[in-house]
This record gives C-alpha cells, sequence and structure tokens, in this order.
C-alpha cells in the first residue's frame, strides 16, 4: 500500500492562500492538508456520535402499562 497522496488546488491563488494559512500555524502544506483532514474525521465522528444520541432522546417512550 502506497503512502503517498497528492492533491491539487483549483488555482495558485488557492494553493498560496492555503500555503500562507499552513505558515502562520508553522506546518508544510502537506502537515496542514493532513491536519484538515484528522480534524474533519474528527468533527464528522463527533457529529455522528451526537446525531445518534439525540435521535435516541427525542424518540418517542412507548407506554407498556397498557
Amino acid at each position: 500500500m502506497s503512502r503517498v497522496v497528492q492533491f491539487s488546488f483549483a488555482s495558485e491563488k488557492d494553493k498560496g492562500e492555503f500555503k500562507v494559512i499552513a505558515g502562520r500555524r508553522g506546518l508544510t502544506l502537506s502537515q496542514f492538508v493532513r491536519w484538515c483532514v484528522y480534524k474533519y474525521k474528527r468533527d464528522r465522528e463527533a457529529n455522528t456520535a451526537g446525531n445518534r444520541s439525540r435521535r435516541t432522546s427525542e424518540a418517542p417512550a412507548h407506554d407498556l402499562s397498557e
């Protein structure tokens, strides 16, 4: 399995903008993209867990006393 991933930007302007953001964080562009992917994954997992929890708590209670 290859560990190399390539990515591109829509324009040189976009690439430059993200390179500046990465630099402000003390990261290379590749490190910044990797950080973004991990953050996205973490947020998705948290949102999925939160949505699951909300659905459970909002589910109508069944009255079994009858």
